[in-house]
């Protein structure tokens, strides 16, 4: 039986844009032009061709846009995209009495707090190791 890993708030480092996808950006995901201007979509399902309306958040004005479906804009330099962010912490791999192995639940912020975790404090559990741990999302996606 595989268990979903508790993350907290983990160190992100944007490493990039991904394409535009509407069931991300409504479920909360952060989205971008091209240049990385933060855009506040305000309307997924306008009538016509093009159904998105956004606000682009620019470095001296705000700018409202319509966009397809698919994140496309008149001007190349205003199509949507979503900012991909590499997340990392630590994990504990823990020999537990009785099982062959068992990976802690939680993702920590550094080795110390993962190896002062109460997983490990346990008397029937053994450290095995203490790993790091990265992987990449969409910035802003609720889970």
């Amino acid at each position: 039986m595989t268990k979903k890993l508790f993350f907290k708030e983990m160190k992100q480092e944007i490493v990039g844009l991904m394409p535009f996808d509407i069931e991300a950006a409504k479920a909360g995901a952060e989205v971008v032009t091209k240049e990385g201007a933060p855009v506040k979509i305000l309307e997924y399902d306008l009538r016509g061709c093009d159904p998105i309306v956004g606000v682009i958040h620019s470095k001296n004005i705000d700018i409202v846009e319509r966009f397809t479906a698919e994140g496309k804009n008149k001007h190349d330099v205003y199509d949507l995209y979503l900012q991909q962010v590499k997340c990392s912490g630590w994990i504990n791999v823990i020999f537990r009495a009785g099982e062959r192995r068992i990976i802690d639940e939680v993702v920590y912020d550094t080795p110390e707090e993962a190896q002062e975790s109460r997983m490990i404090t346990n008397g029937c559990n053994r450290l095995i190791a203490t790993i790091p741990i990265s992987w990449l999302e969409i910035k802003g996606e609720k889970k």
